[in-house]
């Protein structure tokens, strides 16, 4: 199944979409087209899966990351966090931005929104935990703005063709230290 996927995975990357078919990944992957079709019904299935195994990578990517910061360390945890996830979709843009494209088309909206809402409700927790005096559903609104912005961010520079990991990474801390800087009710005492 892990070499179907890199296969997948490698032709959108390196070929380009319309180069992918089951029989160009069967080939790539050194197996048979019915041991493909074992596994994935058809190439939909296999880019859903592709999308699943990305998601799955950059969250135990961020858990990894900000596990190492202490948890009083409030700003270095989001930074962290923040430059896992770029890490990651830096990482194969060309792919990352294919997968965004296709989870778009495949109608996964479903899948992805109930991951989506488990990050906002993760970072809306976040916020709660660490000293912020405000009802819960301030936090709510704040951590969907805050996924908004970034993953707003991240498309676009994906689209665009960023090639400035560095400099994309400081536009994305300041602009969320930004916002957590200046809403009225999250505002931070820690520094900014």
């Amino acid at each position: 199944m892990d070499a179907i996927l890199d296969a997948a995975a490698r032709i959108l990357e390196v070929d380009g979409l319309a180069a992918a078919n089951t029989n160009r990944i069967a080939e790539r992957a050194g197996v048979s087209v019915g041991s493909l079709y074992q596994y994935f019904p058809n190439k939909e299935a296999i880019y859903a899966e592709l999308i699943r195994r990305s998601e799955r990578t950059m969250t135990q990517m961020v858990q990894a990351s900000v596990e190492q910061v202490p948890e009083e360390d409030f700003e270095r945890q989001i930074e962290t966090g923040l430059r896992s996830i770029i890490a990651h979709q830096f990482a194969r843009p060309t792919l990352e931005r294919t997968l965004s494209y296709l989870e778009a088309t495949l109608g996964l909206d479903r899948e992805e929104s109930e991951q989506d809402r488990r990050i906002v409700e993760l970072i809306a927790r976040h916020l709660t935990e660490h000293g912020k005096r405000h009802a819960h559903a301030n936090c709510s609104a704040a951590a969907r703005d805050l996924f908004g912005i970034v993953k707003g961010m991240i498309d676009a520079a994906l689209q665009f063709d960023e090639v400035d990991r560095a400099g994309f990474e400081e536009r994305v801390i300041l602009a969320v230290f930004g916002y957590l800087y200046w809403h009225p009710l999250l505002k931070t005492q820690h520094r900014v």
